[in-house]
């Protein structure tokens, strides 16, 4: 395996599943990047699994320059040389992605589908194919070439959250199958066209129910349970100002 030693930028539940994977594969982290403490979600717990010095935790703040270059500096001069992200919420600028030799980022999407926000959300809603992939990082936005996916199955019964934990697992499937012939060189990634891409606020504006919109039963049953997270409130209407949020279940006859 070639000498990487790497800086891990991460959030979320999945990012440290993600982490305690790489750790039992025997992957050093060399350095940690993580979102501000307001903006971060199991940041206790992977501090706590990490278990790096305090000056080898770096706090991402997107609009301090200085600090991102402070970022850059430590890795040129500590020859940190790979990038690796996993459900980090921020856009990296180019040139602190260039800092690194590898840039990697796995997006819980079956790329080019469901490029940017809520893939687990739009997989659902728009019929798409669901899985995470392992591609570079680039200018774009889950844009880069692609190293490695794995697709999951979208069953019927599948609401945001349960198509959200088969991500998360097979998050960890596929840095347990692959990331390590990444990072040796021994992959070479390829080009994909074509896809979707969906942002943040598509998210927000879907959340409200039109009431008075015409769907097919399959549009509405889709579109709720896409949109069913407990315990997140998302799929609402409103009646005279008041909000009402819905969420479904859906069972099968087969065990």
């Amino acid at each position: 395996m070639k000498n990487n030693r790497i800086i891990y930028a991460t959030n979320n539940l999945n990012g440290y599943k993600v982490l305690a994977e790489l750790l039992n594969m025997g992957i050093d982290i060399e350095y940690l990047l993580v979102h501000p403490s307001n903006e971060a979600s199991y940041l206790n717990e992977i501090l706590e699994l990490a278990n790096l010095p305090e000056n080898h935790v770096f706090t991402w703040h997107p609009s301090d320059k200085i600090y991102a270059e402070k970022i850059k500096n430590v890795a040129v001069n500590e020859n940190i040389n790979t990038l690796f992200s996993v459900n980090f919420g921020y856009i990296f600028p180019f040139d602190f992605i260039n800092t690194f030799e590898n840039a990697f980022n796995l997006h819980i999407s079956y790329l080019p589908y469901n490029k940017g926000a809520n893939p687990n959300v739009w997989a659902i809603i728009d019929n798409t194919p669901a899985g995470v992939t392992i591609h570079q990082l680039n200018e774009g936005i889950d844009d880069g070439k692609i190293y490695a996916k794995k697709q999951v199955h979208v069953d019927p019964c599948d609401n945001g959250k349960t198509l959200y934990d088969k991500l998360s697992k097979a998050s960890v499937e596929i840095v347990n199958e692959t990331f390590i012939d990444i990072i040796s060189g021994n992959i070479t990634p390829f080009c994909e066209d074509g896809g979707s891409f969906h942002l943040k606020k598509e998210f927000t504006d879907l959340c409200k129910i039109d009431l008075d919109k015409k769907y097919s039963a399959k549009e509405l049953i889709d579109f709720l349970r896409a949109l069913t997270y407990p315990p997140h409130k998302n799929a609402y209407f409103e009646i005279d100002g008041k909000k009402y949020y819905v969420n479904i279940e859906i069972t099968s006859d087969v065990n």
